[in-house]
C-alpha cells in the first residue's frame, strides 16, 4: 500500500520520515512525562509516612550556648553537634523564653540550627548514595540468577 502510495505521487518520503520524526518525539516526550510522575509518587509515597512531632520540650538554653560556634565551624565537630542536636529539633521556644530572649540567643540559635541542617543534609545525601551502591551491588548480584 506504501509503495503504491509513494508511487502515485500520495506520499513521498519526507511526509513519511517527518511522521516518524514527530512519533519518536512524541514517545520521548512521553517518556519523560512518565519518568515525572514516576518521581512525583515516590516523593508523595515518601511524604504518607513523615510525620512531624508534635511533643516539644523546653528548648536548654544552657546547651545551645555551650557550643562553640567558631569551633565548630572552624573543625566540624560533629559529635558536639550531635549533643545538642536533639534539643535544637525536638524542643520549642516557651512564654516565659519569649520575654527574656535577646538578639544575642537568636544570634547563636539560627547559624547553630543551620549547621544541624547541613549535617543532616550530608547525612541524608551520604546515606542515599550509600543505599543505591548497596542496590547496584545487589542488582549485579541477582543478575546472575536465573
Amino acid at each position: 500500500f506504501i509503495n503504491g502510495c509513494m508511487h502515485t505521487g500520495d506520499i513521498n518520503r519526507a511526509a513519511l520520515d517527518a511522521v516518524d520524526a514527530a512519533r519518536h518525539t512524541l514517545e520521548d516526550q512521553d517518556s519523560r512525562y512518565n519518568t515525572a510522575l514516576d518521581h512525583l509518587e515516590d516523593e508523595d509515597q515518601r511524604a504518607r509516612y513523615f510525620h512531624f512531632r508534635k511533643q516539644r520540650t523546653e528548648l536548654m538554653w544552657h546547651h545551645v550556648h555551650s557550643v562553640d560556634l567558631d569551633d565548630l565551624l572552624a573543625n566540624a565537630h560533629v559529635a558536639v553537634l550531635d549533643t545538642v542536636m536533639p534539643n535544637l529539633v525536638f524542643s520549642s521556644i516557651t512564654s516565659e523564653d519569649r520575654e527574656e530572649l535577646t538578639p544575642h540567643h537568636f544570634a547563636h540559635l539560627i547559624p547553630l540550627a543551620q549547621c544541624a541542617l547541613d549535617y543532616m543534609l550530608f547525612q541524608a545525601n551520604a546515606t542515599g548514595g550509600a543505599l543505591e551502591q548497596g542496590m547496584t551491588r545487589l542488582q549485579a548480584a541477582c543478575a546472575e540468577i536465573p
